[in-house]
């Protein structure tokens, strides 16, 4: 199924951006606020787009909660280097990145899940 397919790509991408948030932290110099806020924002990025890649890979249904919550924790992995003051502009330009990544392919596999709804059960006749 096309929908299943992109939003297990798009999700992917997302959980990688995640990983990539929690290494750039310790690749380059991060205030102690900073590298907290990459690992623990990272780790949920790359917990919530992974796990939705997982159940699309199966075709199951994924609570549209999820993908939103990535696509949230893209934007502040966005805007976090300028509320935090990154004091390297190597990180600063690696949270944008990634949080434009995360938050835009969190943000796709939001809006294809909208139109792709799992089969619902029958209810019994009375």
């Amino acid at each position: 199924m096309v929908e299943s397919k992109s939003i297990k790509w798009t999700s992917g991408i997302a959980a990688l951006a995640g990983v990539w948030a929690i290494i750039a932290a310790f690749v380059w110099s991060v205030p102690q606020m900073l590298l907290w806020s990459n690992v623990g924002i990272g780790a949920l990025i790359a917990l919530f787009a992974g796990y939705t890649a997982y159940r699309a890979m199966d075709e199951m249904a994924v609570h549209k909660v999820v993908p939103g919550l990535a696509a949230l924790g893209g934007l502040w992995v966005l805007v976090s280097p300028f509320v935090i003051e990154a004091v390297s502009q190597a990180i600063m330009v690696s949270n944008v990145v990634t949080g434009v990544l995360v938050a835009a392919m969190a943000g796709y596999s939001l809006v294809r899940m909208s139109e792709f709804e799992a089969p619902r059960a029958k209810e019994p006749a009375a």
